[in-house]
């Protein structure tokens, strides 16, 4: 008589046990039972929870009594359930990750073999769907994991043996990184550290594994394991655990980049691979390669936050920010990089390190001399070394969140949140920075450092093969930094100013006045009233410099050659009220000598920059008599033979206005924006508070660059009013008669009076509607004469309606029949 325990396991126990074969030499269970189970397992579901308790029990009893035999077969049987029920597979799975957990306890290679194979299988069909509702089930698959993430990271003495275990636990990862399965963040904590134990051979190098994988999309590692004993390379281990790590970062499965990026800020800090190491960098880089276009910016707010929890300028910080200088520099697009919010955590970054910043030269790499010295420094274990290294590759970060362009106006940002930054008063609320990355006012070392970069910005901008024009307001708040009482901030920030405005856009436009009328806005124009007012005061300082004087001069010529016109006509006022203080105030003999030589010096450039011989000629000579009478500046191009100093001599030669004022007034440029009295106005008295008021009147002026676009229409704009709004037309419309011509009537009266007074606004971009003012004007007309004509044919008493719908035809016929 069969016992309780026999009559509970009767039907589905005995279709197992039939499956374990007789003869001790056969590794492999019967396949005529074994097809039998299959059936029964299909026909009958439910009874798929039984078949895995029974087969859990007897494994439990095959491991403590060490039966090899029957323990592999009992794999191949679960292997056989997963592949033909699977189905059914959530029924069972608890069972099958016992079993497989049960096997890993007998530290035998050979089962473990097995084991991992039997777990790729039902990786491959385990839709993931029964992990975190299943308490226990999570906790035992979590474990798994974690098992075979130590065979990952195997090591002993047998370098054979731990090779292969290696594979082992990698082939497991492998299952679980291409499961339909998503993992948690738990499972990462112990999968990425064991993927990354074997990319950190040095001999094998991760640029030499993504290249090569790169080259050959067909080496994927096999996810089938064998379980023969066969030699195992370190290369293969490397190239398997590569693979593991792209899956980590498919995008299919990608759901949170932290998770997976801060297991490797502790597997670098565990096994102190900071800096100098560069398997943090080449990582990253690696990393960002996987990762979809529209989840690399992830991995900037990930280093950016780690960053910002490292306190002090650790070897850890020095790699963190060259990860994030790379990434930055790549040639791989951020889409979505919160570029400001990055900008703002670098420029906090520089300036806790700006004491360093003597050793960084202005293209935001260590100087030469640094580099030599201080190498033999590192070794000794010298932080300020480390500090340099920091502060170059945050410039060089700076730098590089200009190299992708994903806006319109991202340069125009960048510029405008480091001049904000620049901020004469940080503290008022007008400042617009709601969290100022300085307590109180910048200090100069503090100006200085956000100058740099700033110029980094702007040279990386005029680096890139189509450079982004920026318009010249975004510098309108920081003009007060020419009258910073330190002259080196002076320096610095005419430095950036200068270059600029000499950017390459700017270069295009020197051979052509029709590209040097293109359109400027009314902040351009208030800009070029502010930067002159600035310069009047710049140039009359108490402390100014010879360097100042320079700087003084390569603005003016700078803002020539972008605005040349337009710029020329304020230019003349504001030089000749500036030659006015030098003769009549108080200046001594050097500075005097200074602005004298620097506005002889920029009507020189205007000479050659339009062409003039006459006023050349006249300047020749005002040149010669001066450094004849030693009346000339050391410093603005140094005479040949040089004179002595103690030979010169105040200036009492000065350049005539009105005479050059009559090589001006022909030149087609000024006339074209100033208009009629042009001497009068480059003749009138300039004065820093009022500006150019005087000079003539600001308003809306948009001139077009390209007069060949066919399919542009013409369109004028009206004059501004007193209070600066465009002037609006106020009628009484008594019929649509006298609206239409009241319409024509203030249109012609408007464009007369924009025709006649050169201070209007046109847009000329006439060729869709024939290209000639004149063909513009007969179509107008034209048109005016049909409508008025068709005006006429109306009799407004009569009752006859000019739009007849249909409903109303519709009612008079039928009234009719």
């Amino acid at each position: 008589m069969c016992t309780a325990v026999c009559q509970r396991w009767i039907k589905h126990a005995t279709i197992i046990n039939n499956c374990y074969p007789t003869n001790p030499e056969e590794n492999s269970p019967k396949s005529s039972e074994l097809s039998r189970l299959v059936w029964y397992a299909k026909s009958r579901p439910a009874k798929l929870t039984k078949c895995g308790v029974f087969l859990e029990k007897r494994i439990s009893g095959d491991v403590a009594k060490k039966k090899k035999q029957d323990l592999g077969i009992s794999l191949e049987i679960i292997k056989t359930l997963i592949r033909e029920c699977n189905e059914g597979l959530n029924m069972f799975s608890k069972n099958v990750v016992k079993i497989i957990i049960a096997t890993l306890n007998t530290e035998d290679i050979d089962l473990v073999g097995r084991a991992a194979s039997t777990f790729i299988i039902f990786c491959a069909h385990h839709d993931g769907s029964t992990l975190g509702v299943d308490n226990e089930f999570t906790q035992n698959y979590e474990e798994l994991i974690r098992l075979f993430s130590k065979y990952a990271e195997r090591k002993g003495d047998d370098e054979d043996i731990e090779m292969r275990y290696r594979s082992i636990g990698l082939h497991a990862l492998q299952a679980v990184t291409t499961s339909s399965a998503n993992y948690s963040q738990t499972q990462l904590e112990s999968i990425v550290p064991a993927i990354l134990y074997n990319l950190t051979d040095p001999s094998i190098g991760l640029e030499a594994l993504q290249k090569r994988d790169s080259l050959d999309h067909e080496s994927m590692p096999n996810q089938r394991l064998s379980i023969t004993i066969e030699a195992v390379t370190a290369e293969a281990n490397a190239r398997l655990a590569y693979h593991c790590l792209k899956q980590l970062f498919n995008p299919s499965k990608l759901i949170h980049v932290e998770w997976s990026v801060q297991p490797i800020f502790v597997f670098l800090d565990k096994n102190k691979m900071w800096w100098p190491e560069s398997f943090g960098i080449t990582l990253v880089l690696s990393i960002l390669s996987m990762l979809p276009p529209q989840d690399r910016y992830t991995l900037v707010s990930v280093i950016k936050g780690q960053l910002e929890y490292t306190p002090e300028f650790t070897p850890q910080k020095a790699t963190l920010v060259e990860m994030l200088s790379s990434i930055l520099t790549s040639p791989l697009t951020l889409a979505g990089l919160p570029i400001l919010e990055v900008l703002d955590c670098l420029l906090r970054l520089v300036l806790k390190l700006r004491k360093a910043d003597n050793f960084i030269d202005e293209k935001g790499s260590l100087k030469e001399e640094i580099n030599q010295e201080n190498m033999e420094k590192v070794d000794n274990g010298t932080e300020n070394k480390l500090e340099k290294i920091t502060l170059q590759e945050l410039y060089r970060s700076i730098g590089g969140l200009a190299t992708h362009i994903y806006y319109n106006n991202q340069i125009t940002d960048i510029i405008h949140h480091i001049v904000k930054c620049l901020c004469l008063e940080q503290a008022l609320p007008s400042s617009g920075i709601d969290n100022p990355i300085t307590e109180n006012t910048p200090t100069p070392e503090e100006r200085k450092t956000l100058l740099k970069c700033l110029s980094l910005v702007v040279q990386k901008n005029q680096l890139e093969s189509l450079p982004i024009e920026v318009p010249v307001e975004v510098f309108q708040d920081s003009l007060q930094l020419c009258l910073d009482t330190d002259v080196r901030v002076r320096r610095a920030y005419t430095s950036v100013l200068v270059m600029f405005l000499n950017s390459e856009i700017s270069k295009n436009l020197r051979d052509s006045a029709q590209d040097c009328l293109k359109h400027l806005s009314k902040d351009t124009i208030q800009f070029l009233n502010m930067i002159h007012v600035s310069l009047y005061h710049y140039a009359l300082l108490d402390n100014a410099e010879a360097s100042d004087y320079i700087a003084l001069l390569d603005i003016l010529k700078a803002l020539l050659v972008r605005f040349r016109g337009e710029q020329l006509v304020r230019a003349v006022p504001f030089l000749f009220k500036l030659q006015s203080d030098a003769a009549e105030l108080h200046v001594d003999g050097v500075r005097q000598r200074a602005l004298a030589s620097g506005i002889l010096r920029y009507f020189q450039d205007v000479a050659t920059m339009f062409d003039l011989p006459d006023l050349q000629t006249y300047l020749g000579k005002i040149q010669d008599e001066r450094l004849s009478k030693n009346q000339w500046s050391l410093d603005i191009n140094p005479p040949t033979p040089t004179i002595d100093e103690s030979d010169l001599a105040p200036v009492d030669l000065w350049l005539d206005r009105s005479a050059i004022v009559a090589h001006l007034v022909n030149l087609k440029d000024l006339g074209e924006i100033v208009g009629s009295n042009l001497s009068e106005k480059l003749m009138t008295e300039w004065t820093p508070e009022g500006g150019f008021e005087n000079i003539k009147r600001e308003v809306y002026r948009i001139r077009a660059a390209d007069m060949a676009d066919a399919h542009r229409f013409t369109s004028i704009m009206a004059m501004e009013n007193g209070s600066g709004e465009l002037q609006k037309t106020d009628k009484k419309v008594t019929d649509f008669q006298n609206a239409l011509d009241g319409q024509m009537n203030d249109y012609s009266s408007e464009r007369t009076s924009v025709t006649s007074d050169m201070e209007s606004v046109t847009i000329q971009l006439s060729a869709g509607l024939g290209g000639t003012k004149r063909k513009i004007k007969e179509k107008l007309s034209k048109k005016r004469q049909e409508v008025t004509a068709f005006l006429n044919t109306i009799d407004p008493s009569s009752s006859r309606k000019i739009i007849d719908p249909p409903y109303l035809r519709s009612m008079r016929h039928q009234s009719r029949t």
